[in-house]
């Protein structure tokens, strides 16, 4: 066809049908099929189709053209419609389907293509408008409940396929004994974490989650469904057991804990929760709810575990918080109390009882690793840890550190509860309570960590006792 010449409408029309006719003849599209095989399996056609899309690739005015002409067409019902039954047909074909899976396999064993792919990635991540049309492509998938649904029916019908979940478990075992990809796996973790617009980006969304009535249900769901099923508790187990089991799970925990810069994150994100009225509230509400359930089971201890008393138990530990305080009040009849109260002495009594009540409170009153730090400056001066010793209690409290024969105290305040208006108006009044006892009382709270030179805790030591010294009546210090 000539160049600047417009066909008629007739023409066009005589145009298509011939197209049309063309593509439902079978020989003719054998013919078609056979000769674009044979033209794009030579070396020479490749090579120069790649550099004519190259070519176009660093066209900026051609790149826009095409990225407009692709919305246009995701903007039209129908053709994303004819797509999905494109992709719908070809998935279903077991030839197609290994076929895309065969190139796939293809394509990522070639490093020069993976490279290709990866910097690709890295150019948009690092573009600001890319990242922002991402963002909110994204946001407007999560918003359509339509969406969500489709989503997590895909997962649910993939997830139900025995052959796939035994194939994902296979290659999770595979990934996890390759040293590289754990060290690849900690190497990004590390970089994320270390990252303070990923950890805002996380935290943001995980209070929107939180906040989320919808979110919460379907959480609530899918937590009853895994518990209500019979082999969850041994899979659970055997996982555990599992990981306890694994040398290198050990050792990595082990690297984690003696790292001091993890351990300085760890306090200092405890810190951050503990300041954070929202994360008190919840936390005090599900300690009520797990105290109400302990206290129920606890309450059966030393009762004949008849069906009766194990069909009640059973049902209130499946049923809502109010139900269970309803039944922690009609626990509370005469008859139940007594029956409980004999049955506890009786345990109390035997040598099984007394040796648990006896770990119980020597692992209450175990001083901590900040204290057995703390404790490395003050024993040496005559303080001796009385957190587990009743014969050093002053005024019903025990306290931290003791020197009772110059009638000085020193308590570790680490806890965030000492750091709220009712721990520290607690802490006021004992002192001054212990302080018409004669004992001074020096309070070190949560600055002093183990990374903090035992150097400076002496020092601070040594001029509160030297303070003491000049001053005359005895009062709370360090408050």
């Amino acid at each position: 066809m000539k160049r600047g010449f417009h066909p008629t409408p007739e023409q066009l029309a005589r145009q298509t049908e011939n197209s049309r006719k063309l593509a439902a003849d079978p020989v003719w599209r054998k013919h078609n099929l056979d000769a674009m095989r044979k033209v794009t399996q030579t070396p020479e056609w490749r090579e120069k189709m790649l550099a004519g899309v190259r070519k176009r690739a660093d066209n900026l005015e051609w790149r826009e053209k095409i990225a407009a002409a692709a919305r246009k067409r995701y903007e039209n019902p129908r053709f994303r419609e004819k797509l999905a039954a494109a992709g719908r047909k070809a998935r279903g074909n077991p030839r197609s389907r290994e076929k895309m899976v065969a190139t796939l396999r293809k394509r990522y064993e070639d490093p020069e293509w993976r490279e290709r792919l990866a910097a690709a990635g890295r150019k948009g991540r690092a573009d600001p408008k890319w990242r922002e049309r991402m963002a909110a492509a994204r946001r407007k998938r999560e918003e359509d409940p339509a969406y969500r649904e489709k989503i997590a029916a895909a997962a649910r019908r993939v997830w139900e396929n025995p052959e796939f979940r035994e194939k994902m478990a296979v290659a999770r075992r595979r990934l996890a004994d390759d040293p590289a990809w754990r060290e690849t796996m900690a190497a990004a973790a590390r970089r994320r974490s270390e990252n303070p617009t990923w950890r805002r980006s996380v935290t943001t969304a995980a209070r929107k989650r939180i906040g989320d009535p919808v979110w919460q249900a379907r959480y609530r769901e899918g937590r009853r469904k895994m518990i209500e099923r019979p082999d969850w508790k041994e899979i659970v187990s055997r996982a555990g057991r599992k990981r306890s089991a694994n040398p290198v799970w050990q050792e990595s925990i082990r690297k984690r804990s003696a790292n001091p810069e993890w351990r300085e994150h760890t306090v200092e994100a405890a810190r951050n929760r503990a300041m954070n009225p929202e994360w008190r509230k919840h936390s005090a509400e599900a300690a009520r709810i797990s105290g109400q359930r302990a206290r129920l089971s606890g309450s059966l201890k030393g009762i004949p575990k008849t069906p009766e008393h194990l069909a009640k138990l059973s049902a209130i530990m499946k049923t809502s918080p109010k139900a269970i305080a309803q039944q922690i009040r009609l626990s509370s009849d005469p008859e139940f109390l007594a029956r409980r109260s004999a049955a506890l002495k009786v345990w109390h009594a035997s040598p099984r009882g007394k040796a648990q009540l006896a770990k119980a409170r020597d692992s209450s009153t175990r001083p901590s690793r900040t204290e057995l730090y703390i404790g490395q400056v003050l024993e040496p001066i005559g303080f001796r840890f009385a957190g587990n010793q009743s014969a050093y209690a002053i005024a019903g409290h025990r306290p931290d550190f003791v020197d009772p024969i110059n009638k000085l105290v020193v308590e570790y305040d680490g806890h965030y509860t000492h750091r709220l208006p009712k721990g520290r108006a607690a802490d006021i009044a004992l002192d001054a309570e212990r302080a018409t006892l004669g004992y001074r009382t020096l309070r070190i709270g949560p600055e002093v960590t183990l990374r903090t030179p035992l150097d400076n805790i002496r020092e601070r030591v040594r001029k509160w006792v030297r303070s003491i010294e000049k001053s005359a009546p005895p009062g709370p210090e360090g408050v």
